[in-house]
């Protein structure tokens, strides 16, 4: 598997920035299952996966999500999460600098007319 990484700090990423925020990930199907999918289990490796709800664990989910490299995990959470289990995961111990872009990617998920 590739992964590509941006470099924010370019000058051509910069003058993209602008026009990514209009950008709007599907809204994820009606009948999503309350439970975390298998393929996202290794990021709970010292927890029973099985018993992880993502109403009542998502600011966990969402945590885990700004601390991993897996493209899967993270559109996965962007797209299940609120914005609230974000704004509270960037308080954990461990979370990247950089995790507030999470929480604005949530909240122009939730309301796209005050993302600008």
């Amino acid at each position: 598997m590739t992964l590509w990484y941006a470099n924010l700090d370019a000058p051509a990423t910069q003058a993209l920035l602008p026009c990514l925020h209009h950008i709007r990930l599907p809204d994820p199907p009606a009948s999503t299952a309350p439970t975390l999918p298998d393929h996202l289990w290794h990021l709970f490796w010292n927890a029973d996966p099985g018993q992880i709800d993502p109403r009542r664990d998502a600011t966990v989910i969402a945590h885990r999500a700004m601390t991993t490299s897996d493209p899967e995990a993270i559109a996965w959470a962007v797209s299940h999460l609120p914005a609230a289990a974000f704004e509270e995961a960037l308080g954990y111990r461990g979370t990247p600098a950089d995790a507030v872009a999470w929480l604005r990617a949530c909240r122009a998920k939730e309301a796209p007319d005050a993302a600008a």
